[in-house]
């Protein structure tokens, strides 16, 4: 009888130890947790005294400012080749080409005439590159007598589209730099004159938006 009187308190020992490691295993967790939560409001409170702004407002400048990040500019450009060339197509080149790259790409047809192209002229991604035929030397010559709208291609006050020079669109019409400018001088010396002053939305990068800007400030006449 005493023999198992002894192995039973033998028993209640050790599972009073177990139940003992247990409470200190759980005093042990509590107290990481605590220590944790102390030290994640250290750091808050480090990087609120370091940037002079509460935490919050710095996690939202930080989003922001993700969030505005760009994409990174394409190595390569493609710029469609049409007009006086044999065969039509789509150019890859390097971002920061020259017209003049982009034309050694085709093939161009006896009736073309690139003496009225800006060969220097640095290309946009996606903009059409129009090789003029024999017309645009007459367009040409027609625009430096100033027959149509008198000199400097402006008639009234008014930008004459179908008259003024890359200098002058690019000066007098707001919105329109160089190479828009010159895409404008481009496009009518492979097609012609413009009928209307809406035809000018037929140039790439000039949409509606645009427009509504030009249309008080340019002529066909």
């Amino acid at each position: 009888m005493a023999g198992i009187l002894g192995q039973n308190e033998e028993v209640l020992r050790e599972v009073k130890l177990v139940f003992d490691w247990e409470q200190i295993d759980r005093r042990l967790v509590a107290a990481a947790a605590i220590l944790i939560i102390v030290f994640f409001f250290i750091g808050m409170k480090y990087g609120e005294i370091k940037s002079g702004k509460p935490a919050e407002d710095q996690a939202l400048e930080e989003l922001a400012a993700g969030n505005e990040k760009t994409e990174p500019v394409s190595e390569y450009i493609q710029v469609y080749v049409t007009g006086q060339v044999a065969a039509p197509r789509v150019v890859k080149l390097k971002n920061g080409a020259r017209v003049f790259e982009a034309v050694e790409q085709v093939e161009l047809l006896p009736e073309a005439n690139i003496k009225s192209i800006n060969m220097a002229r640095v290309l946009q991604d996606g903009e059409p590159i129009v090789i003029p035929g024999p017309e645009a030397e007459m367009q040409s010559i027609t625009d430096s007598a100033g027959t149509v709208s008198g000199s400097g291609g402006m008639s009234q006050g008014l930008v004459n589209i179908n008259t003024a020079d890359v200098t002058v669109l690019d000066e007098k019409l707001p919105g329109i730099g160089p190479a828009l400018a010159q895409r404008i001088v481009d496009y009518r010396t492979a097609n012609g004159p413009f009928a209307a002053i809406e035809d000018i939305k037929n140039v790439s990068g000039i949409g509606d938006k645009k427009f509504e800007d030009l249309k008080n400030l340019i002529t066909v006449r």
